[in-house]
């Protein structure tokens, strides 16, 4: 025929995702505020693989350790950052007080990022937060992870509510194209099963 319908590259199809995701997450949580507007800076915006991270099925304490490796170090320079995460892990502390040391262990090791890291200064934030009402939740720390690896897919909760959103993750997007002869573009080292 004498016209043909461009098909999108994976990459401009990745790369659209990972932007229209940033835009609707500061749509969503953003409530117009100065402070929640400086979470969700571009500063944070980190280049990530396209990548899965299942936490269905996990506690809430574990799902909060396993979030804090993906949030962009700066963050914990970042004093609204900081102050938010502080609060998630004094959320936790009241919540499970048996799990209190798995929570504290998790909060000090992703707040040693800070340059002038004070261990006395952490504790003290996080026992001040714990006297706040509406503390926020694990799914906050999720936010931010989110935002700040745009290609990371997180998964929170049981695996039918993951598989009812019917996206699939960019993996499995460039796997569906990858099968179809779409894309010969594989990542190196992804396998296909």
């Amino acid at each position: 025929p004498d016209y043909k319908v461009g098909l999108p590259t994976l990459s401009e199809i990745v790369s659209q995702r990972a932007s229209l995701r940033r835009q609707t997450t500061m749509e969503r949580y953003c409530a117009g505020t100065t402070d929640d507007m400086v979470l969700w800076g571009d500063e944070f915006v980190k280049d990530s693989e396209a990548d899965l991270l299942d936490l269905r099925n996990m506690h809430e304490v574990d799902q909060f350790a396993e979030l804090l490796p993906h949030l962009n170090p700066l963050r914990a320079s970042h004093y609204w950052s900081w102050f938010r995460v502080a609060g998630v892990a004094a959320r936790l502390i009241k919540m499970y007080p048996a799990l209190e040391q798995d929570v504290w262990q998790a909060f000090e090791t992703w707040s040693q990022n800070f340059p002038r890291y004070c261990f006395f200064e952490n504790r003290s934030m996080i026992e001040k937060a714990a006297e706040r009402p509406n503390l926020p939740t694990v799914k906050l720390v999720e936010q931010l992870a989110s935002f700040d690896n745009p290609l990371l897919e997180i998964r929170l909760g049981t695996p039918d509510d993951a598989r009812m959103k019917g996206e699939p993750t960019p993996v499995e997007l460039q796997q569906y194209l990858w099968e179809r002869g779409w894309s010969a573009e594989m990542p190196s080292g992804q396998v296909l099963l």
